[in-house]
């Protein structure tokens, strides 16, 4: 009987667990509007399905995202719907791949948090790189893992082919690879040196206070064992995936050039010289805490419970204690002297501009977030917890690689708040093993709490409000209306297709209307014009910019014509409240402070900005 209550506690968990993680990515995808990004990758994958072939445009990031919606349009149909079911089933493969990088005992403890995470969920429903690249790195890091662990010299060899294959296949799917790549290489660096040289207690980061007894043997004065048979089957697992991952970028890039040929030299030159552009100065700029604020409004308790562990490993042991104090100092330190260093002209100028970054109150803080999280780093690795040491070494470097990055939007987030779950289970178990029952109810209660809060702000995420700006993690949208609009000229057309059919329909797309129009329209007879047209005898919609639209709609028939104006897309504005203001609405509020806008924005949802509006103007036939 024991047994049997056992088996249906568990069953019932994992189909609780599988329910969470899979209802809030697949429901009602086709419900929010197409967001120009979207339309493009969704537009271009739609042009592959029908023709196979895709030029390589460096501002859409590596092929593979086009190529991928392509030939799942193939298979399934080309609705938005499913281009965005594709990024959901990448995101499900993503998160179980970060269980598996858990330790085992906390592994459900811990997956709640990630599959309720707000950022990762709104993400999973959207139709871009960002959850397909986390999957591929998360299947990579899980490579790596099982290669050099137990077991058959053959699953020895597929693990580690599975290592680095993905990793490297990233440089065909979007160019923040490298910083991917220049994280594992930094510390892979760092171990080397753990291992050839702390081996004394004289370092000054070292927490244990004993030195340690050295063997007699010569094997002890070496900095690696002797090669053994899995080492070198693993390693050949490693080289063997390298070059399928280089093999798979080659094919993908060569295959992408506009007049047919195979030049995969001359596209991943194009990515190369695009991104260092979009480096050396800011296509979409915001300060360095740009995404630190879009992630206390939504993943506040996954940072406190961060904060609470390196907090509580802090206590534990005073040793520990000290590296954080001394990280910290040390920082503080060389902050106050680069402050006074930049003062002083053409010192430091070219590495700053290049990096974006400046001695200011933001830098500080960004500091302050990464400096203790590469001193539990280091000191993991000391415990020899390698795995755990990388996860929050891979925090830190995110942190500040996306807080420097020349493009400033939210979902570059993502790959900051992923290790950022990733190191959060490394720094907790190790807490939660030594720890009593007490503790342990704490640590299990704020799970609970974490997910039902994280679960709250998914509302907002998937329901009505999905693609308001209002929500800071959205930025900029398409609105509700403008989706409306275009989805009722269809469901009219598609009525009246036996008087004209659709693919007929005549459509107007003028100036910067392409995105998303032409995905909307794409089985009609669409145009991008620079200019109205001046015959509208033919046209079943016309779309312009209100500035450039007017002339027109000043000199048309009212009794055949109309004129509607609505906006594009929607934006919002300031990032955070600059200053006391009156909150927005009918019923004037008293002024609140920054951190009180934030509160209520947070908790009550109330806004504290104006939103941005991009006004056009459709002309459309009374009677046709």
């Amino acid at each position: 009987m024991s047994r049997c209550r056992h088996d249906f506690w568990f069953y019932a968990s994992v189909c609780v667990l599988a329910l969470l993680a899979i209802g809030p990515r697949f429901v009602v995808l086709e419900e929010r509007p197409l967001h120009h990004d979207e339309a493009q990758h969704a537009w271009y994958g739609y042009s592959f399905m029908l023709d196979g072939h895709y030029t390589h445009s460096p501002i859409l990031h590596g092929p593979s995202l086009i190529i991928l919606t392509g030939l799942w349009y193939r298979l399934f149909g080309d609705s938005i719907g499913m281009g965005r079911a594709m990024v959901a089933l990448f995101s499900l493969i993503a998160m179980v791949a970060a269980a598996a990088l858990w330790p085992r005992r906390y592994r459900w403890w811990l997956f709640p948090l990630i599959v309720t995470s707000p950022y990762l969920l709104y993400y999973s429903r959207f139709l871009r790189n960002e959850l397909i690249f986390c999957a591929f790195v998360l299947v990579g890091l899980l490579g790596f893992a099982k290669s050099t662990q137990g077991g058959s010299l053959g699953k020895r060899g597929a693990w580690g082919m599975l290592a680095t294959a993905p990793i490297v296949a990233l440089l065909a799917f979007k160019e923040n690879a490298i910083f991917v790549m220049a994280t594992g290489l930094t510390f892979g660096v760092v171990w080397l040196l753990k291992r050839c040289f702390w081996r004394r207690p004289a370092f000054i980061l070292r927490t244990e206070t004993k030195p340690r007894k050295r063997r007699k043997t010569i094997s002890a004065r070496l900095p690696f064992r002797p090669l053994t048979p899995e080492t070198i089957v693993t390693l050949i697992g490693w080289f063997g995936g390298i070059l399928i991952g280089i093999g798979y970028v080659i094919l993908i890039y060569g295959k992408t050039t506009a007049d047919g040929t195979f030049s995969p030299l001359q596209n991943i030159n194009s990515s190369i010289q695009y991104w260092a552009g979009q480096q050396s100065e800011h296509r979409i700029s915001g300060k360095l805490h740009y995404h630190l604020v879009i992630m206390l409004i939504y993943e506040l308790p996954i940072l406190l419970m961060l904060l609470a562990g390196l907090i509580i490993d802090a206590i534990r042991k005073p040793a520990r204690a000290n590296v954080y104090l001394v990280s910290i100092a040390v920082w503080l330190a060389f902050w106050f002297f680069w402050n006074w260093l930049g003062k002083l002209p053409g010192i430091l100028g070219s590495f700053e501009q290049f990096l974006h970054i400046e001695p200011n109150v933001s830098m500080m803080i960004i500091g302050l977030w990464i400096v203790p999280l590469l001193a539990w780093s280091v000191m993991a690795l000391k415990e020899h917890w390698v795995l755990g040491a990388f996860m929050g070494w891979w925090a830190a470097c995110s942190i500040f690689q996306y807080s420097v990055a020349g493009e400033k939007v939210p979902w570059l987030g993502v790959h900051i708040i992923l290790p950022i779950y990733m190191a959060l289970g490394w720094v907790w178990a190790p807490i939660l093993r030594r720890s009593g029952f007490a503790l342990k109810l704490v640590a299990a209660l704020a799970m609970v709490l974490a997910t039902v809060i994280a679960a709250r702000n998914d509302y907002y995420l998937v329901g009505p409000r999905a693609a308001d700006p209002v929500e800071r993690m959205v930025y900029n949208h398409t609105t509700v209306e403008y989706d409306h609009m275009c989805r009722e000229f269809l469901r009219r057309w598609e009525r009246l297709d036996s008087l004209k059919p659709v693919a007929e329909r005549q459509v107007a797309l003028v100036e910067e209307l392409g995105w998303p129009g032409s995905w909307y329209f794409r089985h009609a007879g669409y145009q991008l014009p620079n200019t109205p047209p001046t015959d509208l005898k033919d046209q079943d919609l016309v779309m312009g910019t209100t500035s450039i639209m007017q002339p027109l709609c000043a000199r048309i028939d009212k009794t055949k014509w109309r004129c509607t104006q609505m906006s594009l897309r929607d934006h919002w504005s300031p990032e955070w409240p600059d200053s006391p203001t009156d909150a927005i609405g009918v019923v004037q509020k008293p002024q609140r402070s920054r951190l009180q806008a934030w509160w209520r924005y947070y908790w009550f949802r109330e806004i504290w900005g104006e939103k941005g509006h991009f006004e056009i103007t459709l002309i459309e036939p009374l009677f046709k």
